[in-house]
């Protein structure tokens, strides 16, 4: 793993998506401010048991505000990954609907009991990150982006080719880039930054190799470019540290932030 200038490496939130560690959401978050990210962001699972918006009423989203920063963690988005063809089902729309609704209204809550979104991501507006059909949900879309309108907060749309359909970069969905995605779709993260910086609500960093997802610089990402790209292109949000499918997670972490984590809480 080739290390990089650090003055181009975006401040980092780390994703709770795909997390392997034992003792559920709290624990998460202890383990998440005991290991580089105190002083910095958190990007919360809203699929994940423990931390699902349908389990928390306006009591315990306070609890949650509180624990965050408590531990000294800003609040980076919420990780919605429900599968994008579950929005154009009719024996699962509903259930798609209701749990997208529910996140984007997670999401600006808890944007206010921690504190604010993390970097000024989505413009101050908190981000939902997940990835939604190319076509047959139009109705569906314009759905959660008036109710995205209406909570004050905005879709990172994490589906890769990008979509055409708003390229306003004030719309309330906007791109969310995962650069695994991008390189398995056969294109370059950085040209994409480039090409859609403007539409840009989340960025995360993740690589890709011929096995599959990798840690960070050990794929076909070129990290340094990558960070140099979201710089040029105004990017304020913080970079989302992603390990979904990834061996050894808490060494990798470890490494992420002892290489690219000195301004980890700028």
């Amino acid at each position: 793993m080739e290390s990089h200038p650090f003055q181009a490496a975006p401040p980092l939130a780390l994703s709770l998506a795909g997390l392997k560690i034992e003792g559920g959401p709290r624990h998460q978050l202890q383990w998440a401010s005991d290991h580089g990210f105190a002083g910095a962001a958190v990007q919360i699972d809203a699929a994940a048991p423990g931390l699902r918006p349908r389990e928390f009423d306006r009591s315990a989203r306070r609890d949650l505000g509180a624990l965050l920063r408590r531990l000294e963690l800003a609040f980076a988005g919420l990780d919605l990954f429900i599968p994008p063809e579950h929005f154009t089902r009719p024996e699962t729309l509903d259930r798609a609907m209701s749990a997208a609704r529910a996140a984007l209204e997670f999401a600006a809550d808890l944007a206010t009991l921690a504190g604010g979104v993390s970097g000024g991501a989505s413009g101050g507006r908190p981000a939902v990150s997940m990835a939604l059909p190319t076509e047959g949900a139009e109705e569906a879309i314009g759905e959660l982006e008036a109710r995205a309108y209406h909570c004050g907060g905005a879709i990172a749309d994490l589906t890769w080719p990008a979509s055409d359909a708003n390229p306003d970069p004030a719309a309330a969905i906007g791109l969310g880039l995962d650069p695994a995605s991008v390189l398995l779709a056969g294109d370059d993260p950085v040209r994409a930054v480039g090409e859609f910086g403007h539409r840009l609500r989340s960025a995360r960093l993740c690589d890709l190799s011929s096995a599959g997802r990798t840690p960070p610089g050990e794929g076909r990402l070129d990290v340094g470019a990558y960070f140099a790209a979201l710089s040029a292109v105004g990017h304020q949000g913080a970079l989302v540290v992603d390990v979904r499918g990834l061996a050894d997670q808490e060494r990798v972490i470890e490494t992420i932030v002892k290489r690219w984590g000195r301004r980890i809480g700028d």
